[in-house]
């Protein structure tokens, strides 16, 4: 197949964005709609809007950034896995009860929604995994350090959005300091998951199809754009 037809073909990251897309606008007609008109004053409907609109400017720019990048199919069900997740905590197991809410042990606070935290770490590792062997980045003695820090970073980043979240509605339903710290323990908790996961489990998601590159795909800058291979 000529290059044209490599540039007109679909690859995994552009499905995976695709079927994001129609799964959201499946769940705002069949929920979103019918809890924005009863609860359209509450402040957890607009904290919950303003982490719908985080994610999708999230997922947009990966994908624009990242879409030359070959990747498994694995790997992606992987990060919808953790996606889908983090929506199913929302869901209402019986009146006034979220699973977000739902104790997991009985010390401290583990809650279902920690375990989100740690999952969610987990893919965020083997994403950012995935995107250094595309790239041919050895970190060498420095991976693991590097790796952690890249996953509690990333973890860090969406405490912050929730603070912003909770200074700008007051009444919002994120929980305070505590929670906050809750959370970045759980997201360490499955950054050490993550890098003490056997390399040959790492390798299954991360590793990338083989991997072309051609002439007209190397843009001024010299990097070349990486294209999956067909054959």
């Amino acid at each position: 197949m000529g290059e044209a037809g490599h540039r007109g073909r679909l690859r995994p990251l552009d499905w995976a964005v695709l079927v994001n897309l129609g799964l959201f606008g499946l769940m705002a007609v069949l929920f979103y709609w019918d809890r924005f008109a009863v609860h359209r004053k509450s402040p957890n409907l607009r904290e919950f809007f303003v982490y719908a609109c985080v994610f999708a400017v999230l997922i947009g720019w990966l994908w624009w950034r990242l879409r030359t990048v070959p990747v498994r199919w694995r790997l992606l069900a992987a990060g919808e896995a953790g996606l889908l997740l983090h929506f199913a905590g929302g869901a209402t197991i019986r009146p006034g009860l979220r699973l977000y809410d739902v104790r997991l042990l009985p010390w401290a606070d583990m809650r279902f929604d920690k375990l989100v935290h740690v999952v969610a770490c987990v893919v965020v590792g083997l994403l950012a995994g995935a995107i250094l062997r595309a790239y041919g980045v050895s970190l060498g003695r420095l991976r693991t350090t590097a790796t952690i820090l890249i996953v509690v970073g990333v973890g860090a980043l969406w405490e912050i959005c929730e603070y912003l979240v909770v200074s700008t509605f007051p009444d919002a339903g994120v929980g305070g300091y505590d929670n906050n710290m809750q959370d970045m323990i759980s997201n360490l908790v499955g950054a050490f998951v993550y890098v003490l996961l056997p390399d040959r489990w790492r390798g299954f998601f991360e590793d990338a199809p083989e991997a072309t590159m051609t002439g007209a795909d190397v843009p001024a800058g010299g990097a070349p754009h990486l294209e999956a291979s067909h054959r």
